[in-house]
């Protein structure tokens, strides 16, 4: 039942937020769109924890469910997870005139920063960037606040937009330590599964030296999915996702020796 409860109000805050953000969107993608931007101007400005900054009250938590509130004068982990999500899309949207808060699993933050690390990252696909790492093993609210900035400035600069009533829903079960490792868990599947779609739509040879073996990336089982992130975070290692094959003839031993493995890289500069 507790369980249930969890899951429950953080649907209920993904949805809060989410129409917000997408008022907020709108307001500023209008052409007389000075309501919008200032707005997106004093979130940026309230500071990192919620409340502090008369000016956004009502932005933020004008129409807030009564059960996501806090019961003492500390702000509820929901009411810090809006929060943070508000001034994130602050940041995201400045100075963009696309859309950054997309609805949809697609526009998940795992996925988003799989794109960004095949964008930016000069080196070996598949490194796992060191500030989503970091983001995915502390549990520490000002720790959470400063590497996921750091994200978003990135992903601003590369125009990716994200889902942002999933992102506050994420963040408030990061939150709590009972559902941490559910999220963790989300946003591994979400790297991973965008990992592997883009490497069937942009196929990169990583060996010229000899012609290797390839594996279907629908072999891995999501049970193997959920545990590659924690692996990862904890190990600086990311699994090496081979292109599906033409024919299940090619699905040789050394394929099937490699599936479930993780091969060592080293960590990326983003």
């Amino acid at each position: 039942m507790a369980d249930q409860t969890k899951t429950s109000r953080a649907l209920t805050l993904e949805q809060y937020v989410s129409k917000r953000v997408a008022f907020i969107q709108k307001a500023y993608r209008d052409p007389n769109r000075s309501a919008g931007a200032a707005w997106l101007a004093e979130l940026r400005r309230s500071g990192t924890q919620p409340g502090v900054s008369p000016h956004t009250w009502i932005l933020e938590f004008g129409d807030f469910p009564p059960e996501l509130k806090g019961r003492s004068d500390q702000a509820s982990n929901a009411e810090r997870a809006a929060h943070l999500a508000f001034t994130l899309y602050a940041t995201h949207q400045q100075s963009q005139s696309e859309p950054m808060h997309r609805s949809g699993r697609e526009f998940g933050l795992g996925r988003a920063v799989a794109l960004l690390q095949q964008r930016q990252s000069s080196e070996s696909p598949g490194q796992l960037p060191t500030r989503f790492a970091a983001l995915g093993t502390t549990s520490d609210f000002d720790e959470i606040s400063h590497y996921a900035r750091q994200l978003i400035t990135q992903l601003r600069a590369e125009k990716l937009p994200l889902d942002y009533g999933r992102l506050a829903n994420q963040l408030y079960r990061l939150l709590n330590p009972l559902t941490a490792d559910a999220v963790r868990r989300e946003w591994g599947r979400d790297f991973v599964g965008g990992f592997a779609a883009l490497r069937h739509n942009n196929p990169v040879n990583h060996d010229r030296s000899e012609r290797r073996m390839t594996c279907p990336t629908g072999s891995l089982s999501s049970s193997t999915l959920s545990s590659l992130y924690r692996r990862a975070t904890s190990t600086a290692m990311i699994p090496v996702l081979l292109r599906q094959p033409s024919s299940a003839a090619s699905d040789g031993p050394a394929c099937q020796a490699r599936r479930g493995s993780v091969r060592p890289v080293r960590r990326s500069l983003i």
